[in-house]
């Protein structure tokens, strides 16, 4: 069991803590089966995680996002050359770029931006997502004593982890998930006092 009650704050973190806690947890369970000389083990384990974290990003402002910028901002249309490697351009007016002259898929990407949440033309957005984890594992195993000279013996295991990872703005990240998982047989069988045969099959995945 792990939380943040006790965590200090991040420096860029805002009035309220990103929260983290951790659980982890499972259990047991073996004992005879029904039958002579049989017997079985069950266990299992669980993950699950939530860390917090503090992103501070730079996005465009509203005015922005409408064409308005505070500083001058050259027509490229405009590029007039006047030497032999002279060029001189125009600014738009008022600062503004005309929507006319900006495409769909621009507006469509300025879109999906967020509107800043802090103050400025940089470092003005602030993202508290969560890194999230979480993993089980499952396994069983059986042992059987067939007679006085044979053994037999069974196991198979499951896990599983999915990790999700965040990006800087709330429309990124990467989502991971593994499994794996294996079983096998183990028959031993003792054909004399000096020899012994050990046959193994398995798998993995």
């Amino acid at each position: 069991l792990r939380n943040s009650a006790l965590n200090a704050k991040n420096f860029f973190d805002g009035a309220t803590k990103p929260g983290t806690t951790q659980n982890q947890f499972g259990g047991t369970l073996g004992g005879p089966l029904p039958g002579k000389n049989w017997f079985f083990f069950l266990d299992s384990d669980f993950l699950r995680a939530r860390d917090g974290l503090t992103v501070i990003s730079t996005v465009p402002t509203i005015a922005q996002k409408a064409g308005q910028f505070a500083t001058p901002i050259y027509d490229p249309s405009t590029i007039t050359q006047t030497g032999a490697i002279q060029f001189i351009r125009q600014p738009f007016s008022g600062n503004r770029i005309p929507l006319s002259m900006v495409s769909s898929q621009a507006r469509a990407l300025a879109g999906l931006y967020p509107d800043p949440n802090l103050p400025g033309f940089s470092d003005n957005y602030r993202y508290t997502p969560s890194a999230i984890s979480n993993g089980e594992r499952f396994g069983a195993r059986t042992d059987k004593t067939l007679t006085s000279r044979n053994t037999l013996f069974g196991r198979i295991n499951y896990e599983r982890f999915n990790n999700l990872s965040p990006g800087a703005l709330p429309t990124g990240g990467n989502d991971l998930t593994q499994h794996a998982d294996d079983a096998n047989i183990h028959l031993t069988a003792f054909a004399a006092a000096l020899y012994d045969l050990d046959l193994r099959v398995g798998r993995s995945d």
